[in-house]
């Protein structure tokens, strides 16, 4: 099934940098922050002087993103930390999340934006799982683990009226999975999708800081899907299946079977 027309060619940007409020006081985290997407949404977040943990594997590649947000960003009171996180590896999530909150006692926003795609074929973490399953779902899965506690403690404190979010950053290669959403017991032939057009990372951004930052969500008006460049869409109704069906469900007690030992 081919992406829909208007995710391939979405409008213009409704929601960008320039209409957020001022988040100074509030805390973010974003996954894969060294480059691409993750870096231009800890740009624009540390612009409008929030307090953005880099998060990335690698030392040197975490101090170049930080030296080039600063060089390139102006802000009045914003921070920029790095946090080394390697999500392939459940072993060392759990040391990653303590050093987080060895430092900060609230956490407004968590980005999953982390990803992984098309390594070579047979590749695995060191646990031996697939290694794109293991990056883009267990990881994450498990650093959620640690960090919703002070997610939900900083909701029971937030008077923001933006609340306290979780975003959890998807593809186009949504609307083209299997029926049902997934097959558990086939892992199938990697593939590379590539795009009819590409645009500059900072799109991709936007629809994540609509997703982080927008107004127009709220606790009653609070949409499981964003498209881009930031609007609210539905669910494929092949992934809307195996919710109803009781694969997400399965898929969920999958991945917390998988991490328990590292709970």
């Amino acid at each position: 099934m081919p992406p829909p027309l208007d995710q391939i060619f979405p409008p213009c940007p409704g929601f960008t940098e320039k209409d957020a409020s001022d988040q100074d006081g509030r805390v973010f985290l974003v996954t894969g922050s060294t480059s691409g997407i993750g870096l231009e949404l800890a740009k624009m977040l540390y612009g409008l002087n929030g307090t953005v943990y880099v998060a990335g594997r690698s030392v040197q590649k975490l101090n170049a993103a930080i030296e080039t947000i600063k060089s390139q960003v102006q802000t009045r009171n914003g921070r920029i930390e790095a946090l080394q996180i390697d999500l392939a590896d459940l072993s060392s999530i759990g040391e990653s999340a303590r050093n987080f909150l060895s430092r900060e006692d609230r956490l407004d926003v968590l980005v999953h934006n982390a990803g992984l795609m098309t390594p070579p074929s047979g590749s695995k973490t060191s646990l031996g799982h697939d290694l794109e399953m293991g990056t883009n779902c267990l990881g994450p899965f498990l650093l959620n683990h640690y960090l919703e506690p002070t997610l939900r403690r900083t909701a029971a404190q937030e008077h923001n009226a933006l609340g306290v979010r979780i975003v959890w950053v998807s593809s186009l290669i949504a609307a083209s999975v299997p029926r049902g959403g997934i097959t558990m017991n086939d892992d199938g032939s990697p593939k590379a999708i590539k795009g009819l057009m590409f645009k500059e990372a900072k799109y991709g951004a936007y629809t994540e800081l609509f997703a982080t930052l927008s107004p127009e969500i709220t606790s009653k008006k609070a949409s499981p899907f964003i498209i881009p460049w930031g609007r609210f869409g539905q669910i494929p109704d092949h992934i809307q299946q195996s919710i109803d069906n009781g694969k997400a469900a399965s898929f969920y007690q999958w991945c917390d079977r998988e991490t328990k030992a590292y709970q």
